[in-house]
């Protein structure tokens, strides 16, 4: 595996060990905008989105099994990190989607055996590049192997389309919304039984969502 493919998983990984160490010191269910608790001020049912996903039209429910995803999907190696998290790229159609986590606690099967290990985590899109304004852009990405049109998501009225507002039109306000300097803005949605942590880039707010977490817990 390439050191820039690690270099991503050790990005997403310490993002997921820091999301979880701001929920335990701030308090997930509250917003920093001043919202009470998700999950009784919104309609949006987590439980029923994340077993009704559909990425680019084959249906997923979380937790599921790659067999789940269908003949169009495929992964590249397995990578296992230093606390023996196992996480792989995605790809459709050849091309990189983001990346998927398996189910640790599951035990320590052999990594040739993931089919039967659960997914419980899914990573769509990518902040490193956005979506590209030109053509020099799009060249340059396609020949790294990325996907470089909009990710065709169905997560209940969210699409990776969907700007800010139509996320919290759709979900209620955010449990947390932090500022990432200049350029990020992150939306966190806790749920009992899971999260949505949604990366925004505020300079190109028509281009929708660069980066959505879909995390289930393990039973």
């Amino acid at each position: 595996m390439s050191n820039n493919i690690k270099q991503r998983f050790k990005r997403a990984a310490a993002l997921l060990v820091t999301f979880a160490l701001l929920c335990g010191f701030a308090g997930c269910g509250n917003s920093e905008t001043g919202g009470s608790n998700i999950s009784s001020t919104s309609k949006f049912d987590f439980d029923e989105a994340v077993k009704n996903i559909t990425l680019f039209w084959q249906k997923i429910s979380l937790p599921c099994y790659w067999s789940d995803f269908g003949e169009d999907f495929s992964h590249d190696d397995i990578y296992r990190s230093g606390d023996g998290e196992l996480s792989c790229q995605l790809m459709y159609k050849g091309k990189k989607v983001g990346i998927i986590f398996f189910d640790k606690s599951a035990g320590d099967e052999n990594i040739a055996e993931i089919e039967n290990i659960p997914i419980i985590l899914i990573v769509l899109g990518f902040t490193d590049y956005g979506y590209p304004y030109d053509e020099y852009d799009l060249d340059f990405f396609e020949r790294l192997g990325y996907y470089t049109g909009q990710i065709e998501l169905a997560l209940g009225d969210v699409s990776m389309s969907s700007t800010e507002n139509d996320i919290i039109a759709a979900l209620g306000e955010p449990s947390k919304i932090t500022e990432g300097g200049s350029r990020w803005r992150y939306l966190d949605y806790n749920y009992d039984n899971g999260y949505f942590h949604f990366v925004i880039d505020i300079n190109k707010a028509s281009y929708g969502i660069m980066e959505l977490y879909i995390k289930v817990y393990s039973n």
